[in-house]
Protein backbone atom coordinates (compact mmCIF):
# COMPACT_ATOMS: atom_id res chain seq x y z
CA UNK A 1 0.00 0.00 0.00
CA UNK A 2 2.53 2.30 0.81
CA UNK A 3 4.82 1.73 -2.75
CA UNK A 4 1.49 2.58 -4.31
CA UNK A 5 0.87 5.49 -2.15
CA UNK A 6 4.85 6.78 -3.06
CA UNK A 7 3.66 5.73 -6.48
CA UNK A 8 0.62 8.17 -6.63
CA UNK A 9 2.40 10.85 -5.48
CA UNK A 10 5.35 10.46 -7.39
CA UNK A 11 3.41 11.25 -10.37
CA UNK A 12 1.16 13.85 -9.07
CA UNK A 13 4.79 15.73 -8.54
CA UNK A 14 5.74 14.83 -12.01
CA UNK A 15 2.60 16.20 -12.98
CA UNK A 16 2.93 19.26 -11.07
CA UNK A 17 6.27 19.95 -12.41
CA UNK A 18 5.15 19.35 -16.20
CA UNK A 19 2.78 22.09 -15.80
CA UNK A 20 4.81 24.58 -14.41
CA UNK A 21 7.47 23.69 -17.51
CA UNK A 22 4.47 24.30 -19.83
CA UNK A 23 3.37 27.57 -18.18
CA UNK A 24 6.91 28.99 -18.12
CA UNK A 25 7.71 28.68 -21.30
CA UNK A 26 3.87 29.38 -22.91
CA UNK A 27 4.38 32.34 -21.04
CA UNK A 28 8.18 33.22 -22.92
CA UNK A 29 6.31 32.53 -25.82
CA UNK A 30 3.28 35.01 -25.28
CA UNK A 31 3.90 38.81 -26.31
CA UNK A 32 6.79 40.54 -24.36
CA UNK A 33 7.54 37.07 -23.02
CA UNK A 34 11.19 37.09 -24.58
CA UNK A 35 13.85 39.39 -26.33
CA UNK A 36 12.45 37.65 -29.75
CA UNK A 37 8.37 38.25 -29.10
CA UNK A 38 9.17 41.67 -27.46
CA UNK A 39 6.36 44.15 -27.47
CA UNK A 40 6.29 47.28 -29.86
CA UNK A 41 5.25 50.33 -28.65
CA UNK A 42 5.08 53.67 -29.92
CA UNK A 43 5.33 55.60 -26.54
CA UNK A 44 6.59 55.46 -23.03
CA UNK A 45 2.76 54.98 -21.44
CA UNK A 46 2.22 52.05 -23.42
CA UNK A 47 4.67 50.39 -21.53
CA UNK A 48 2.39 50.94 -18.11
CA UNK A 49 -0.78 49.85 -20.10
CA UNK A 50 0.84 46.39 -21.01
CA UNK A 51 1.95 45.65 -17.65
CA UNK A 52 -1.41 46.95 -16.25
CA UNK A 53 -3.03 44.53 -18.60
CA UNK A 54 -0.62 41.51 -17.83
CA UNK A 55 -2.08 38.70 -15.33
CA UNK A 56 -0.10 36.29 -12.87
CA UNK A 57 -1.11 32.65 -12.82
CA UNK A 58 -2.15 33.09 -9.32
CA UNK A 59 -4.81 35.66 -11.85
CA UNK A 60 -3.29 38.53 -9.71
CA UNK A 61 -2.29 42.13 -10.92
CA UNK A 62 1.84 42.85 -11.60
CA UNK A 63 3.58 46.09 -10.38
CA UNK A 64 6.28 47.50 -11.72
CA UNK A 65 8.76 46.97 -10.00
CA UNK A 66 11.73 48.62 -12.66
CA UNK A 67 12.46 48.98 -16.22
CA UNK A 68 15.98 49.31 -18.63
CA UNK A 69 17.59 48.64 -21.60
CA UNK A 70 18.56 45.38 -22.06
CA UNK A 71 22.46 44.81 -22.64
CA UNK A 72 23.65 44.32 -26.39
CA UNK A 73 19.60 45.22 -27.65
CA UNK A 74 19.40 49.18 -27.67
CA UNK A 75 16.00 49.28 -28.82
CA UNK A 76 14.78 46.48 -26.29
CA UNK A 77 13.64 47.91 -22.93
CA UNK A 78 12.90 45.10 -19.97
CA UNK A 79 10.34 45.86 -17.61
CA UNK A 80 10.83 43.63 -13.91
CA UNK A 81 7.07 42.85 -12.53
CA UNK A 82 6.24 41.80 -9.57
CA UNK A 83 2.63 39.78 -8.69
CA UNK A 84 0.54 41.69 -5.55
CA UNK A 85 -0.67 38.81 -5.23
CA UNK A 86 1.93 35.97 -4.87
CA UNK A 87 4.69 37.97 -5.14
CA UNK A 88 6.23 35.84 -8.41
CA UNK A 89 8.32 37.38 -10.53
CA UNK A 90 8.31 38.39 -14.30
CA UNK A 91 10.01 40.09 -17.47
CA UNK A 92 8.08 41.77 -19.77
CA UNK A 93 10.15 43.28 -23.31
CA UNK A 94 9.29 46.22 -25.24
CA UNK A 95 10.75 47.12 -28.49
CA UNK A 96 11.15 50.57 -29.00
CA UNK A 97 12.26 50.88 -32.65
CA UNK A 98 8.87 52.59 -33.90
CA UNK A 99 8.73 54.80 -30.53
CA UNK A 100 7.71 58.44 -31.43
CA UNK A 101 11.13 60.80 -30.44
CA UNK A 102 9.64 64.37 -30.15
CA UNK A 103 11.99 66.76 -32.17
Amino acid sequence: METLLGLLATIAALAMLGRALWTRRARRCAPGGSLQSAIPVSHYDEIDAAVGLRRCQCRGRFALRGEGPVRGADSIRRARLECRECGREEELYFDLTRLDHPD
